[in-house]
């Protein structure tokens, strides 16, 4: 009767250990998958963060100045893709150009510049910060200017003409070699600067003097 009671014991105890060896097993299994999961999830998530950086931004152009930075920044709108870049070479005297599959370019100062004889300011939007201003490519009678607005952080489509700051005449030229996208350019030293902008064939640029 012992030993019958003995062997009960000791097969109670081994179904006890596979069940919980089971059970470990299936938690296990469950956990590894959320794991992978959340991994799968946050590997995609990157990847379209990627893609995204790559389409829309960020694209910059800085130049140092004692200690601190000017500079222009844009995304990425496909010359094939953007209807924007398609309508420039229609553009009417009077209109800018727009750009539909990114922001409006940006441009940044920590001192007060001039654009001719434009004056852009820092801390336009705050004291003691930088100016931010929108930038955008305006057809004249006699060629383009570049028109500084307050509103910086909108879409491409999006210029507000009430925020408009002034303009400055810019210095076009049509690329021999198309740049793919949006290439940007500032370079600023010995109290002068400039800045350029190409969208494919097209190139707009404009030098500036540091006032402060």
């Amino acid at each position: 009767m012992k030993t019958i009671l003995l062997r009960l014991l000791a097969a109670s105890m081994c179904v006890a250990w596979v069940l919980t060896l089971s059970v470990s097993e299936a938690v296990w299994a469950q956990e590894t998958k959320k794991k992978e999961e959340v991994a799968e999830e946050a590997e995609e998530g990157d990847a379209e963060v990627a893609i995204a950086r790559r389409r829309y931004g960020p694209n910059k152009a800085s130049a140092r100045v004692g200690e601190e930075d000017i500079f222009i920044l844009a995304g990425r709108p496909d010359t094939e893709k953007d209807p924007g870049y398609a309508a420039i070479d229609s553009i009417k005297t009077g209109e800018i150009v727009e750009m539909t599959l990114g922001q409006a370019i940006k441009f940044s100062t920590p001192f007060d510049v001039k654009f001719g004889s434009l004056a852009i300011k820092e801390g336009n939007v705050a004291p003691n910060y930088p100016g931010v201003y929108s930038l955008w490519m305006k057809k004249t009678a006699t060629g383009w200017n570049i028109v500084f607005n307050e509103k910086p952080d909108i879409w491409g489509t999006m210029h507000d003409k009430k925020a408009d700051v002034g303009e400055t005449a810019a210095k076009y030229a049509v690329l021999p070699q198309p740049v793919k996208g949006i290439k940007l350019e500032m370079k600023a030293g010995n109290g002068k600067g400039m800045l350029s902008i190409s969208w494919g064939k097209h190139q707009w640029s404009a030098p500036f003097t540091i006032e402060s």
